[in-house]
């Protein structure tokens, strides 16, 4: 029988410390080349019927996909999403947002997850809880390797899931007294600091200033829908650990100085198949979002001398054969620019196990997913 979820059974299904753990392990089993991922694909098109008309506002239909196998784990998952994506323009830059079209104002995305020994379809459930958690399972990661073991106050930038959901992750690799947050939004800031203090336990601050935020603090994080830089180098106190969700939040200088800056995956971006063109191209929001081009943002990062694509990864920290913090002064940063199959398929594989155990999910016939007939 293939295993139906939901994202309710899902939270109760994936308690936070176990997700980090299977994550955890999926890095460490891929650095040691026991693990493997095809990196993500968007395939892109223009999306008029939503298109508002107005230069500060574009939208596009995307397709995205990815995988990840763990062999110890003998499945593999395949992530999907069909979405509609919006571009606007506000006082703090470009931003990024899912627009949820789907009837009933839902979005579309699903993780398929199959065993590696049968090839059968084992179990089927939305991304959307997993998401959350799976990027910020990997921050906390990072963190785990790159800040200093005493890190006790953090800055947020962003007051979405993104960022409730690092807070959470990061609570269980540092003892965290502090948290400040900033966000363009003053009302979505004093929400997120309402919330997330009573959630977990300790202050909160919403700040009305970004730098304010990023005074001495030990880790700093940016999670949000920005395509362009949410914090400045100088603001970031020596010994501090930076983290991203793309590395477009960061300007170049901060990058560069790091010590060291540690990547994903040096397949720093999405590779884009999109309407119009007949060549692929591997970028962060490629096109339609009336800024110019991809290429025309990465050249900042470009000049001042980043190769993305021969920065360590995190899964070689993990393996023990590069080596991320040496000392306390060390202005560490990690670039969590874009998923791996391997956290997709280590989370739905916790979520499958439990619910088998539990009686949670729905069944279907297995038949209804596999054939007779040789494709």
């Amino acid at each position: 029988m293939v295993v139906v979820l939901d994202n309710p059974e899902l939270q109760r299904l994936l308690p936070a410390q176990a997700l980090l753990d299977a994550v955890r392990h999926a890095y460490v089993e891929l650095g040691r080349g026991r693990a493997v991922n095809r990196p993500r694909t968007d395939l892109w098109m223009s999306d008029t019927a939503n298109h508002r008309g107005d230069a500060g506002h574009m939208t596009a239909y995307v397709l995205k996909s990815f995988e990840g196998a763990v062999a110890d784990l003998d499945v593999a998952a395949l992530r999907l999403n069909s979405d509609i994506i919006e571009w606007t323009r506000n006082e703090a830059g470009l931003r990024k947002d899912k627009v949820p079209l789907v009837p009933g104002n839902r979005y579309n995305g699903l993780i398929l997850l199959f065993s590696s020994r049968t090839g059968e379809l084992l179990a089927m459930m939305p991304d959307g809880y997993i998401q959350g958690l799976r990027v910020a399972a990997s921050t906390a990661v990072a963190a785990e390797q790159l800040s200093r073991a005493d890190s006790k106050t953090v800055a947020v930038y962003g007051s979405g899931w993104q960022a409730q959901a690092a807070l959470e992750m990061l609570r269980l690799v540092r003892s965290l007294e502090e948290v400040r947050v900033f966000s363009p939004n003053p009302r979505n800031r004093l929400a997120f600091s309402n919330e997330m203090s009573a959630k977990l336990g300790i202050p909160v601050r919403a700040l009305d200033e970004p730098r304010a935020a990023a005074a001495d603090a030990d880790i700093v994080l940016a999670a949000t829908n920005s395509v362009t830089p949410v914090v400045r180098r100088e603001w970031i106190a020596a010994g501090g650990h930076v983290s991203c969700v793309k590395y477009l939040e960061f300007p170049p200088d901060l990058i560069a100085d790091a010590d060291p800056a540690i990547i994903n995956t040096r397949m720093h971006a999405p590779v884009n198949y999109i309407m119009g063109q007949r060549d692929p191209v591997m970028a962060h929001d490629p096109t339609f979002d009336g800024e110019g081009s991809a290429s025309d943002r990465l050249a900042p990062y470009v000049d001042a001398g980043l190769d993305f694509g021969h920065l360590p990864e995190l899964t070689e920290v993990m393996a023990g054969t590069v080596v991320g913090r040496t000392s306390s002064s060390q202005t560490t940063c990690f670039l969590n620019n874009i998923g791996l199959g391997i956290q997709f398929a280590a989370a739905a594989k916790v979520a499958y196990d439990n619910a088998v155990a539990q009686g949670v999910g729905q069944r279907l016939p297995a038949d209804m997913f596999s054939q007779t007939i040789h494709p």
